[in-house]
């Protein structure tokens, strides 16, 4: 078999295929008339839907507005680092006072044995 007849016989069975399975018009005459889809929606009722136009400035200020969300995250993560460093420094801060009031009331009661003053 050449290699035409084989195209030949392909097309001719894909046509059977579609003459066997395609609606007929009678199939289709319950589907829905003209007046069906203009009640649907009328050309005006299109013509206030979107445009691609519209849609792509939409697309855009989105994107704009992702970018805005994403540096304003980077913003709040920066302090809440700066503000984690802070607390940090004020515990080591603390911890070292502590130790120091703790070494002054040592003192501070050597002194008191010493002088024989009751607190």
């Amino acid at each position: 078999m050449d290699n035409q007849t084989k195209n030949i016989q392909d097309i001719l069975e894909t046509v059977n295929f579609i003459k066997d399975n395609a609606a007929s018009k009678e199939d289709l005459k319950g589907f829905a008339t003209k007046e069906d889809l203009e009640r649907f929606a009328t050309k005006e009722d299109l013509d206030n839907f979107v445009t691609k136009y519209e849609f792509g400035e939409f697309k855009d200020e989105m994107l704009e507005f992702k970018d805005e969300m994403r540096g304003f995250r980077n913003e709040v993560l920066t302090n809440f680092d700066g503000l984690t460093k802070l607390v940090k420094d004020f515990q080591a801060e603390l911890a070292a006072m502590i130790y120091r009031v703790d070494r002054l009331e040592l003192r501070l009661d050597r002194i008191e044995n010493y002088l024989k003053i009751e607190a």
